[in-house]
Parts: C-alpha cells; structure tokens; sequence
C-alpha cells in the first residue's frame, strides 16, 4: 500500500509490471545507456508553455545535443522537425499510448518507460524501448534492482535524472515552465 497513490494504484501498478514481463525481458534495462554520453550537452524538452517560443532553439540543438523528450511534448516536436532521441513516460494509467499516435518515424527513438507502464503504451509504440524501474525494495528482492534508479515523479523529470544517468553536461531546459522562478 505505500507504493503508489493508493493500495488500488499499487496494484495497478504490479498487475502492469507481470503483463508487461515479456517485454522487458527482451528488451534492454536503462543500466545499458549509463554514462553513455560523459560531457555531452542534453537538452530536456517538456510540454510547457514557453515550449512554443524556444522550438527554433532546438533546431539549433538538433545535432549538437542529445535530446530528451517528455511524452507529452513529442508531437509538438515532430510538428517543428525535430526528433528526440530518446522519450520517457512514466504512467501506469491509460493515455499515454495516444502521445504517439500518428507520429513517425520513431523507429530510431528510443522510448524509456518505466516497468509498471499501462501495458498498451508499450504496445503501440513502434521503436525501441528502453526499461527502468523505480527504487523499491520489491526490485531488490526480485534480483532484478541493476535498472533502478531515482527518476523522479514526471515524465520531465525522468529526461533530465536519464541525462544526469548518461553523464550529460551541461543539461539544458525547453519548456519547462516551472524549473524557473519568475526571475
């Protein structure tokens, strides 16, 4: 009962994970991508509002960064020409699987869920995943806590905790509205 919003989200949360077993086994754990990019520049791309009017930064950035991307600011990218390199999404729940419906090519972006992501996100993403898993003591137990790590509780948070994991600096901010005090 204290994994989650509630005990229901708990085992929304775990009935996810045993669904979702097949996949991560045949695909790699986010241990696979640590310290992959020391000193490299990362830019974490979110939904926010100032998102629109820093979009021509990023076509700037297109090849001289790596870029993260929160789910929710995928299309927004797409629609200016820029394709993330990888894309987190952190929710258990139903909905995120529509952040890529009709959005191509991802074949060569890599999507980094976490475990417990409602199973028909997975399902109707069309490129590489990417897997990860929260810092609990049921990992542990499982043997399975090499693909653990602090993420954070947003899909944006993830981006930037993956970056840090990646070893990216500096690590700079799109649209992310509320990273920034009014200053």
């Amino acid at each position: 009962a204290e994994r989650g919003n509630d005990p229901y989200d708990t085992l929304v949360a775990y009935e996810n994970f045993f669904v979702n077993l097949p996949q991560y086994l045949s695909n790699p754990g986010v241990h696979c991508i640590k310290d992959l990019f020391p000193g490299r520049p990362a830019v974490v791309v979110a939904a926010g509002p100032s998102l629109n009017k820093n979009a021509h930064l990023l076509r700037m950035l297109d090849q001289r960064a790596v870029i993260l991307s929160a789910d929710a600011s995928l299309k927004p990218l797409r629609e200016w020409g820029v394709m993330p390199h990888l894309i987190t999404t952190v929710e258990r729940t139903p909905g995120s699987e529509k952040f890529f419906e009709n959005v191509s090519p991802l074949e060569h972006t890599v999507l980094a869920v976490v475990s417990f992501t409602y199973p028909r996100t997975l399902d109707s993403y069309p490129g590489p995943l990417l897997f990860m898993h929260r810092k609990y003591h049921f990992y542990e137990t499982l043997g399975i806590d090499e693909d653990c790590f602090e993420m954070g509780g947003t899909t944006a948070h993830c981006a930037f905790a993956i970056a840090r994991y990646m070893g990216c600096n500096p690590i700079i901010f799109i649209g992310q509205d509320l990273s920034f005090g009014p200053d």
